[in-house]
């Protein structure tokens, strides 16, 4: 009877392998973390969900958005730059906004080799991805006061730059510590160190400073650096100069307003 049925086991285990084999399955055992064995098979079909390709990167929840990793790539490699706005005009010229509003003038623009616009500082309210992934977006209320500065003949304004880059990207929901950030705006700066090669500087000031009450803005007297703070002054106005200088990688770099 014992063999008999042994027997009987042996020709059904066979026939189920070759059922099996047939169809064209693949079996699959792993061990997982607790030491148990689990299978798995797929029919090679190809199709979706039945082994067909997938793309993008894997996230811990199984979606195929980039992980929020991606976007946090750790801090940039600095290069400090003094980049300074010297005045060649023979008289005295006028750094500040145009018109009034929320953003601070840093002081030049920067493009590539190729003249694409490159992102130098970020304004007060922007805020990297990777603080987005620890804290809030919430910024001060209203704007800072505005300045105008003068610059006297033959000097310069210092702008201090680390040397790094600003690029926007739209990062996934899911990877924002305040959900209502989201809710508004997935766009978000990672900051990373600028291309190497030459980047074009470029920079404006302006011959008359302009919203002082009443009447025109009186000039101010410089100090040791040749500069001084407009005082009543909104914008600026006038003529406008401008000036450009090429970048590759120096400590100080002047560029010339005439």
């Amino acid at each position: 009877m014992l063999r008999r049925n042994g027997l009987a086991l042996l020709a059904s285990t066979i026939l189920v392998g070759a059922a099996l084999a047939a169809c064209g399955s693949n079996v699959n055992t792993t061990t997982g973390a607790g030491g148990g064995a689990s299978s798995s098979s797929s029919a090679g079909m190809g199709g979706a969900g039945m082994g067909g390709a997938t793309t993008g990167v894997s996230t811990s929840d199984g979606g195929s958005v980039p992980a929020c990793s991606t976007f946090d790539p750790g801090p940039p490699a600095t290069t400090p730059v003094s980049v300074r706005l010297v005045n060649k005009t023979g008289a005295p010229m006028y750094l500040g906004e145009t018109t009034l509003g929320c953003s601070s003038p840093f002081g030049f623009t920067l493009a590539d080799a190729a003249m694409k616009p490159l992102k130098p500082t970020r304004d007060s309210c922007e805020f990297t991805c990777a603080e987005l992934q620890q804290s809030t977006c919430a910024c001060a209320d209203g704007c800072g006061a505005p300045v105008v500065t003068m610059v006297a003949p033959d000097a310069y304004y210092e702008v201090p730059w680390t040397g790094t880059v600003f690029t926007s990207e739209n990062m996934p929901a899911k990877c924002f510590k305040d959900p209502t950030c989201a809710a508004s705006s997935t766009a978000c700066l990672i900051e990373e160190s600028a291309p190497s090669g030459s980047l074009t500087m470029k920079a404006s000031a302006y011959t008359t400073a302009l919203g002082c009450t009443p009447g025109p803005c009186m000039p101010c007297m410089p100090g040791g650096l040749g500069t001084c703070t407009v005082i009543g002054g909104q914008t600026v106005g006038g003529t406008t100069l401008t000036g450009t200088a090429t970048w590759m990688g120096e400590s100080k770099i002047d560029i010339n307003l005439q």
